[in-house]
């Protein structure tokens, strides 16, 4: 009876262990391909939070420090029948800048330059 229940106890913890894994089974570090890109060019002196707003709620995709530039990963379900709108949120201002509805397809990326003053910040698409 021992050894049984010894057996079911170190299967219980292989299974346990088993489900607590740090990558998800499928899943690598790599952005998939259907996600857009978002090449993000920091030229304030704040660290900012970048946001997709879609149907009037907002995703946050990612963070910038101030001076410095990043690469964020646009999930491809915020992106709302090709179209998405992008708001810098600069971290301590009251300040912000919402572009317009920007339309992007599966095989364009996005770049986004954060100016010193936010009103003349800017985007482009690209085509990779």
């Amino acid at each position: 009876m021992q050894i049984i229940r010894n057996g079911v106890m170190a299967l219980g913890t292989a299974l346990l262990l088993g489900a607590c894994s740090t990558t998800p089974k499928g899943r690598s570090g790599i952005a998939p391909e259907n996600d857009h890109s978002l090449a993000v060019t920091n030229h304030n002196w704040l660290d900012v939070s970048i946001f997709v707003v879609r149907g009037g709620t907002r995703f946050r995709v990612g963070d910038v420090p101030g001076n410095s530039s990043a690469r964020l990963r646009i999930p491809r379900r915020l992106v709302d029948s090709g179209v998405v709108q992008l708001l810098v949120d600069p971290i301590g201002s009251t300040e912000y800048y919402l572009t317009d509805p920007i339309p992007v397809s599966s095989d364009e990326s996005m770049q986004l330059t954060v100016a010193p003053a936010m009103r003349m910040s800017s985007y482009s698409v690209l085509n990779r």
